[in-house]
């Protein structure tokens, strides 16, 4: 059995309906509506080893509004793993927010998903049986079909046509979607095992995503109504 098919079956074992894609395998759950990912493997930059990503995005409302789209992308944060038998996690907030604000302005980085998550039991205990190197969580910025270009061939947010998608979108989303990448080095021990893992954090970590987009959307309609009234 090739190591495709093995980790076809415990992505299966997990509940999820896998697919030969263009670009990896793409993965659906039977249970979370709108979770949908696609399991990659790349070349690391500068060496021959490779490494596997697992992204994808998950769908938290079907129309966009651009104030709750702001708050998330102010909340975005990712999170790496030090040491091998010792793990340690560093927790932050997400690296290309720094680009995005060179281009769009200030965004003022707000901790209260990150400590949300961090405060996670259940979520904790599963990043360490996942253990990914890496895991990014950030809004969809741009139309679905160029943010999903975007997560299966990962670059700097530049170029001006790149500029004006989430320019444009930033004012008039489409809709509102988490998006969540895991890395973790290709050949690592029961690595079907970890990929199911890693998709099963994924899942677990887009019900909490969810959540809190829901008291975002409390948020931002007590702070309009307040203006309203004050008008």
């Amino acid at each position: 059995m090739s190591w495709q098919d093995a980790v076809k079956r415990a992505l299966v074992n997990a509940g999820a309906r896998v697919e030969e894609g263009q670009r990896g395998l793409v993965i659906r759950s039977e249970e979370e509506k709108g979770a949908a990912f696609t399991l990659l493997v790349r070349r690391l930059h500068m060496s021959l080893d490779r490494k596997v990503e697992l992204v994808g995005t998950v769908e938290v409302s079907p129309r966009g509004n651009a104030e709750v789209l702001r708050e998330m992308l102010a909340s975005s944060f990712e999170v790496e793993m030090k040491g091998l038998i010792r793990k340690s996690f560093t927790w932050k907030h997400w690296d290309a927010l720094r680009l995005l604000e060179k281009i769009y302005g200030p965004i003022t980085f707000n901790s209260e998903l990150l400590e949300a998550v961090k405060s996670d039991n259940d979520v904790l205990l599963m990043l360490r049986e996942a253990s990914p190197n890496l895991f990014e969580v950030f809004p969809e910025i741009m139309p679905p079909n160029f943010m999903e270009l975007y997560l299966v061939e990962p670059g700097p947010f530049e170029g001006s046509l790149v500029r004006e998608l989430i320019g444009k979108y930033l004012k008039e989303p489409e809709r509102l979607a988490w998006c969540i990448r895991l890395q973790f080095l290709y050949g690592s021990p029961r690595m079907p095992v970890k990929i199911q893992r890693n998709y099963q954090l994924a899942l677990r970590l887009g019900r909490s995503l969810k959540k809190f987009t829901g008291q975002l959307y409390l948020c931002t309609s007590s702070s309009q109504l307040e203006e309203a009234s004050s008008t």
